[in-house]
Parts: structure tokens; sequence; C-alpha cells
């Protein structure tokens, strides 16, 4: 995709046990381009998160948030991508 210069923002909601683990991811604002929403599925399921707690004791939780894939601007043309990931997890909406 960056050759073809796309970007694109995936929302997700994950539902997550009350060990925090995720259970299931669902794209609720997808991408026009696939291959960005299988990205943020994956990277979504992949993360871990602590677990939610209500009263002192943990409780299944869901949080929506969003996958922003970027260009990075690259000093020289022709130079390789920099090693830094190119999508960030916005803050989580409970």
């Amino acid at each position: 995709m960056e050759a073809q210069l796309v970007e694109a923002d995936v929302a997700v909601m994950v539902n997550l046990d009350a060990a925090g683990k995720v259970t299931r991811v669902r794209v609720i604002s997808p991408s026009p381009h696939a291959e960005f929403n299988e990205v943020a599925r994956a990277a979504a399921e992949a993360e871990q998160f602590e677990p939610a707690m209500k009263d002192g004791h943990a409780v299944p939780c869901s949080l929506a948030f969003t996958y922003r894939f970027r260009l990075e601007a690259r000093p020289n043309p022709g130079s390789p991508p920099p090693a830094s990931a190119v999508t960030s997890p916005v803050a989580p909406t409970p």
C-alpha cells in the first residue's frame, strides 16, 4: 500500500474477559482497503491489557480504539521506510 501512497484509519471494538485477554475483535469503522482492516484486526488480537476493575474485582469489558496507518516522510527519495511501526492505537473509549 505504501507504493500507492495510501493511508487509513481502522476503528475496532475489542471484547476482553476478566483476565484482560482479548476474546473478540470487530472492525467497527473499516478502511475501504481490506488489507488495513486485516492488519488492524490482527494487531488488536495480539494486544495485552490489564483487567478492568469494578468494586475491586476484575470484570469483562469492551474497548473501542483506532489504528492509524500513516506514511512517514523519508529524508531522501528511495530510502527505506523507518523501522518504527506505522500503526498507533488511540486512547481507548470505554
